[in-house]
């Protein structure tokens, strides 16, 4: 079976979408804004001013009961993605978007989300996934979502 291919242009739209959905969903659900982020370090601040990276994903989590956490976003350059990035690029809150659902997992301690996931990719003897794009590879691993429960908010983003 062919893997399927990103473009970067598409994930850039899908991404784009998802915080656009997110921006107003939080304001919605939690009565203050969250700013667009001025810098590409990460995606908004909070009135407080935390600063958040957004993921969202466009498939139903029905579809999976892992989270799929980025860890290379160029393998060949071994660029950090996903929590590493965020954190390298002084992010304080990771939260992780349903799309679909409007379903999202806010992550308040990155450092301790880095270590869990590296504990469980050692303890387990995960294997990382590649993501083939049009010209290069990210690489990744798919973690069951429960084993991040006492690390997460779950929040269920609503219209109102």
């Amino acid at each position: 079976m062919a893997r399927k291919v990103y473009g970067w242009k598409e994930q850039l739209t899908i991404g784009e979408q998802g915080e656009q959905s997110f921006q107003s969903l939080w304001k919605s659900n939690f009565h203050n804004s969250l700013i667009k982020s001025p810098v590409r370090d990460y995606d908004f601040l909070t009135e407080d001013g935390l600063k958040v990276e957004l993921k969202s994903d466009n498939y139903h989590p029905n579809k999976t009961p892992n989270f799929f956490f980025e860890r290379f976003s160029v393998l060949s350059q071994q660029k950090p993605g996903g929590p590493w990035q965020s954190w390298e690029k002084g992010a304080d809150l990771f939260i992780y978007q349903f799309v679909l659902t409007s379903e999202a997992y806010i992550f308040r301690n990155i450092p301790e989300l880095i270590e869990t996931i590296d504990y469980l990719v050692h303890e387990h003897s995960l294997k990382p996934r590649k993501v083939a794009n049009r010209t290069y590879f990210a690489s990744g691993y798919a973690i069951e979502r429960k084993l991040f429960k006492h690390l997460y908010e779950y929040i269920k983003l609503e219209k109102l």
